[in-house]
């Protein structure tokens, strides 16, 4: 099998132990199309980039990258240099920040994918789902609804993220996940914590046909009551063209992000 070189957040010396639901989806995905990944540091030439939000933040495209849905979260512009390639964005608003480079008009978040990936057949058992953003897990106080640990295994969470009929989620990947899914999902804002948010959610949103919104705020301590008030208040049906995602990546040049 061959193995492709691949960048995404990787934060193992933090305090929460390196586990950052969206990024765990790299590898998994890559297995799917027939690769093994090879975790490397943002400053490699000729790597892959599928799953994250660093464009224009911490993360400079190099010499023969390859970028496949990956995303930014500030409105920055974006260089690209010799060699590198882009296959597809996260969505329109990354698009438009790509200097001197034209950008083909394929969008979405490769972990839309994962319904094609890990099937999924579990009937519903609560009625809410609630999937905290790992930076805003100490400002939740659920007892009653189902609370969901981003940071568990990938798999697990994909499972208990089916069982809910509704989730109501600060991690992005989680309502990525749930949507592709078919699971209705809120996009919850309780906290300033997380850099970029609102970019990068409104580039997913219109990346996968929807007009860009704002979050529902809670502000404090987030309760049972309080996500009641909010459970239904879904984002539109998700319109990602899964097979488009697909298609590009048999453009890919390879050879430029083996080893």
């Amino acid at each position: 099998m061959t193995t492709i070189k691949a960048h995404y957040f990787n934060p193992a010396s933090l305090a929460f132990g390196g586990k950052n639901f969206g990024d765990m989806l790299v590898p998994i995905i890559l297995e799917w199309l027939g690769y093994k990944t090879r975790y490397v540091e943002g400053k490699v030439q000729g790597k892959l980039l599928c799953i994250g939000s660093e464009l224009a933040g911490g993360q400079k495209l190099q010499k023969n990258d390859v970028v496949w849905g990956y995303g930014a979260k500030f409105d920055k512009p974006i260089a690209v240099p010799s060699g590198a390639t882009i296959l597809s964005m996260r969505g329109p608003m990354t698009a438009k920040l790509v200097q001197n480079y034209t950008v083909p008009k394929v969008y979405g978040d490769p972990a839309v994918l994962l319904p094609l990936i890990y099937k999924q057949e579990v009937t519903t058992q609560y009625d809410v789902g609630v999937v905290p953003h790992y930076i805003d897990k100490p400002f939740f106080k659920i007892t009653n609804h189902h609370l969901i640990d981003i940071q568990s295994d990938p798999y697990s969470v994909i499972d208990e993220i089916c069982k809910c009929r509704v989730v109501v989620c600060t991690s992005m990947h989680a309502a990525i996940v749930a949507e592709s899914y078919g699971v209705p999902a809120v996009w919850l804002k309780v906290s300033d914590k997380i850099g970029g948010l609102e970019f990068k959610w409104n580039d997913y949103l219109m990346g996968t046909g929807r007009p860009s919104c704002s979050p529902v705020v809670l502000n404090g301590t987030v309760t049972d009551k309080n996500i009641d008030k909010v459970k239904d208040k879904v984002l539109p049906v998700q319109n990602a063209d899964r097979q488009q995602i697909i298609d590009v990546w048999s453009q890919c040049p390879l050879w430029q992000i083996m080893g």
